[in-house]
């Protein structure tokens, strides 16, 4: 376990803080496709969390810059930081993808697809809660093995889904609009492979 100071144990803090908002997103994102109705509204709510997140980022990127001491890898807090901030910005970028590609009707494919999203992070939350820690114990190994699985069932989803729309589907814009919006959503899980593939390089560097 590392010796971390009450002042370095602000980094752990807003690791936290910023699933905290990624979740919140993921949530908005579900709400907004299941149902048309207050689209521009829902948009705005998941814009709103981005830019509390985006300055949050910048908070902490001062930190750093003003830390004598770090308790882990300057660069790695930096990495952590970024690939969350990553995560927000995909989840906003499929929120707007739902009003460019005119999204009118609900797909139960994607809303499966977000809701393994939404799993997805709330394990990353409690994967960073022990993340203090740097131990690859039980419960971490546990929650890393979770993840995994859950992002492995949602990769199947968004693979079998696109080949049943190009087999099944015979209207060509139904065919581009949910190809692009499964992509947006497939990017979101792709950023979530590849903060947890950085969070587990800093757990074994530092154990």
């Amino acid at each position: 376990m590392l010796r971390v100071s009450k002042k370095e144990r602000v980094f752990f803090i807003h690791f936290t803080e910023m699933l905290d908002m990624a979740y919140d997103c993921s949530s908005e994102l579900e709400s907004l496709m299941s149902s048309t109705e207050n689209v521009d509204e829902k948009i705005a709510k998941v814009s709103e969390i981005s830019d509390v997140n985006l300055a949050e980022l910048h908070k902490m990127l001062k930190i750093l810059n003003d830390s004598f001491m770090t308790p882990i890898d300057r660069e790695d807090i930096f990495l952590i930081s970024k690939k969350i901030r990553s995560i927000i910005s995909h989840i906003g970028e499929a929120a707007y993808g739902v009003a460019m590609y005119n999204i009118d009707k609900t797909e139960p494919k994607a809303l499966e697809l977000i809701n393994y999203i939404n799993k997805i992070i709330y394990h990353l939350q409690k994967l960073m809660q022990n993340f203090i820690r740097m131990r690859m114990d039980e419960q971490t190994v546990g929650e890393f093995r979770e993840i995994g699985a859950l992002i492995k069932a949602a990769d199947e989803i968004y693979r079998k889904e696109i080949s049943n729309l190009f087999t099944h589907e015979k209207n060509a814009i139904v065919i581009v609009k949910w190809n692009k919006m499964f992509a947006l959503l497939e990017k979101v899980l792709e950023k979530c492979k590849e903060f947890l593939d950085i969070v587990e390089g800093v757990i074994i560097k530092n154990a």
